[in-house]
């Protein structure tokens, strides 16, 4: 399961080695960062599509499929306390 980044712009394009986000979440505000590895002869290609990637979410929202895989993706990211090895 790829985001929908990293399938059109490194998987269907090509136009980038790594490219992924990162949200950051606070009381009163938040960030979404986007970052891609890339060559700078791609730059105003990949900057197009992520713009278009963008506009299409806002457009139309993910479906309930795809925002459980998210949910259960992201879920899996956070370090459980149950999954440490304890300590003695």
């Amino acid at each position: 399961m790829s985001s929908r980044l990293f399938q059109v712009i490194r998987e269907d394009r090509g136009l980038a080695y790594s490219i992924y986000s990162t949200p950051s979440f606070f009381e009163d505000t938040g960030d979404l960062v986007i970052s891609a590895g890339l060559d700078t002869d791609n730059l105003a290609k990949t900057l197009q599509l992520i713009l278009r990637e963008l506009r299409r979410l806002r457009e139309i929202p993910p479906g309930a499929g795809e925002l459980r895989r998210a949910c259960d993706f992201t879920t899996g990211q956070i370090d459980s306390p149950l999954k440490a090895p304890t300590t003695r």
